[in-house]
């Protein structure tokens, strides 16, 4: 058996199937600039295993006016019932964002910053709404340039009686003065949650320049969950942050050339909020992620790869 960093149940190797993640069920199209690809949502869908991708969105992004060097940080943000946050007017904003909501309801008020577009779940955009109500499966995508301003103060406030989750991935940079960091901006709300995760920039950068390249890039985030004895291997070839939100998930690496099958040497446990960081393992190294808990497991993934068809 491999060694883990916790203890859990004995290994379920033997009934346990390497599987993929099914092709998404709906797309909607976000046309305008620098925004140039496809949002897309998953609702509900289960793999022949039993693991569902509940939620996901997907956009994709010209990189043609991003310098090498930046950096990528991804969220979990949560607003309890009641709680309002106040995004101040940014007078430099320069990154992309994609957010997507994974639980719960809230209303943005002052309607959206330009260069940015509100997808609902099943593909509709809204883009001159000055009242938003987001729900499960909507998703927020804006491009800033060093030139544009953010807009307006904007409000979000949750009015309903569960907590707002939403999910999001920045990339830009470096941090300049003048802009807005708007997990800080959640950490001022009693009962609210800002936890970030991160890449480190060298180790981005390999990833980064085929990115450059393509002249675009995608970013996906979708939530999955996993249930009892239920197994993924994966390759991370291009930057992939993952937290558990619920239960608990084992994984490790298997070095290039392993059977999907196998179990690898070393497990590790995360329980609630914990981390499964991006390593830049080799080409064909392998991620196993597992359930050998009697409860299902879920966690967000953050995905950043270079625009399908646009080969660096």
């Amino acid at each position: 058996h491999p060694r883990r960093a916790r203890e859990s149940r004995p290994s379920i190797e033997s009934r346990e199937t390497a599987v993929n993640i099914q092709p998404t069920l709906f797309a909607a199209t976000l046309m305008f600039s620098p925004i140039n690809s496809s949002g897309v949502v998953h609702a509900g869908e289960a793999s022949p295993s039993g693991i569902i991708t509940s939620v996901a969105t997907s956009a994709t992004f010209s990189t043609r006016d991003m310098s090498p060097g930046a950096q990528v940080i991804a969220s979990l943000l949560t607003l309890p019932p009641g709680g309002r946050v106040e995004i101040p007017k940014s007078e430099r904003g320069m990154w992309t964002h994609l957010a997507l909501v994974v639980h719960g309801s809230a209303i943005l008020l002052g309607g959206l910053s330009p260069g940015c577009r509100f997808f609902r779940a099943n593909g509709v955009q809204d883009t001159a709404l000055s009242e938003i109500i987001a729900n499960p499966g909507d998703g927020f995508a804006c491009k800033h340039s060093l030139s544009e301003l953010w807009g307006g103060a904007h409000l979000l406030e949750n009015r309903g009686t569960e907590i707002y989750e939403s999910a999001k991935l920045d990339i830009g940079g470096p941090w300049a003065e003048g802009m807005v960091n708007v997990g800080m901006e959640y950490d001022k709300v009693v009962g609210s949650l800002n936890k970030p995760m991160g890449i480190d920039v060298e180790l981005y950068a390999g990833a980064e320049a085929d990115i450059l390249k393509a002249g675009a890039m995608t970013i996906t985030i979708r939530q999955v969950t996993m249930p009892p004895d239920t197994r993924i291997a994966e390759i991370d070839r291009y930057p992939t942050l993952r937290m558990v939100t619920d239960g608990k998930l084992d994984w490790g690496i298997l070095p290039p050339g392993s059977d999907p099958r196998q179990t690898p040497k070393f497990m590790f446990t995360k329980e609630r909020l914990g981390q499964i960081l991006w390593r830049h393992q080799a080409a064909d190294s392998q991620i196993v992620l597992s359930n050998s808990a009697d409860k299902p497991a879920r966690y967000l993934e953050w995905v950043v790869t270079p625009a399908s068809g646009a080969s660096p």
